[in-house]
């Protein structure tokens, strides 16, 4: 299993939160998703998942991808 950890600009609320839980939950690749509004980070793991894809799909949905790494 992958595990990619995303610093996002841009996550300031429960709101968000939910935003991007939503639009990765339906992923079947993503088996664990885990988002920080205080570090403002997010984790993604799961099986054949792509760092440049995932940066695209954040900002697909509006938020800026400040830094990404394998974990």
């Amino acid at each position: 299993m992958k595990s990619f950890e995303f610093d996002i600009e841009g996550i300031n609320c429960k709101s968000c939160v939910s935003k991007i839980e939503n639009h990765f939950k339906d992923n079947l690749n993503i088996t664990n998703i885990e988002v920080s509004i205080e570090n403002k980070r997010v984790v993604l793991s799961g099986e054949n998942l792509k760092g440049l894809s995932l940066k695209n799909s954040f900002e697909e949905i509006g938020f800026s991808v400040t830094g990404f790494k394998l974990q």
